[in-house]
Order: C-alpha cells, then sequence, then structure tokens
C-alpha cells in the first residue's frame, strides 16, 4: 500500500510533529490536548513522528490502522 491511516492517541497535552524527515515537536508544533485522539494520512516506510509534552510526562499511542 502507498498510503496509511494512523491513529495517534494521548493522555497529556502533547505537542506533535509528522513528517518523513526528521521532525521536531516544539511549541509551535500541532497541539494535541490531554484526552485527544488525532488521524493521518501517511506514507509506511516514510513517516516519522516526534512529541513534546506540555507538562507532566503521559502515555501515547500511535497504531497503524490500514
Amino acid at each position: 500500500s502507498t498510503i496509511s491511516i494512523v491513529r495517534v492517541a494521548v493522555n497529556q497535552d502533547t505537542y506533535i510533529a509528522i513528517g518523513t524527515g526528521n521532525p521536531t515537536a516544539s511549541s509551535s508544533s500541532m497541539l494535541i490536548p490531554a484526552g485527544g485522539v488525532e488521524f493521518f494520512v501517511t506514507t509506511p516506510g516514510q513517516t516519522q513522528v516526534a512529541f513534546m509534552y506540555v507538562g507532566t510526562a503521559g502515555i501515547i499511542s500511535i497504531t497503524e490502522l490500514a
């Protein structure tokens, strides 16, 4: 397959950066609020994810759906 859907869920406020190079998450990256879930279309084998917690360290769940 040339595309994939990835589900990202967090239990703490978390900044996320997704890219094909070496993404770096910062305070200007997309924010997923505590308890949030986001879905992304990606290219298998070429997508990388970076995270940065806003406060307390928590749990990040990444699941490939298709």
